[in-house]
């Protein structure tokens, strides 16, 4: 599992370019909260198209990752609920630990 998590994580930081987080922190600078500061507005991403074609419908790299943040959270906190008893509960997670390590290893 560890083994597999990694390498799915690994190819989609690759895709993430420096100007894809800069444009996913800066996004909402135009919302009417930010108007009384003036910051420029970065309205490109290098792993996404700037004139999608019909065909090619990609989505900023980074909300990717946020995507698969959410649904690796998802996963985890679904195996931790549906285990039975607190001690399956205990052992669900030490494992989940261990899963942990090995990918950060």
């Amino acid at each position: 599992i560890a083994c597999i998590l990694t390498e799915q994580e690994q190819q989609l930081y690759q895709q993430v370019f420096p100007l894809d987080y800069l444009y996913f922190l800066t996004r909402d600078l135009g919302s009417p909260e930010c108007q009384t500061r003036r910051h420029p507005k970065v309205k490109a991403s290098l792993s996404v198209p700037a004139m999608p074609t019909q065909n090619v419908q990609r989505r900023n790299a980074v909300e990717d990752l946020v995507a698969r943040f959410n649904e690796v959270s998802s996963w985890v906190t679904w195996l931790i609920l549906t285990a039975g008893s607190m001690e399956e509960k205990r052992e669900v997670f030490s494992y989940l630990v261990h899963v942990a390590k090995c990918c950060w290893n």
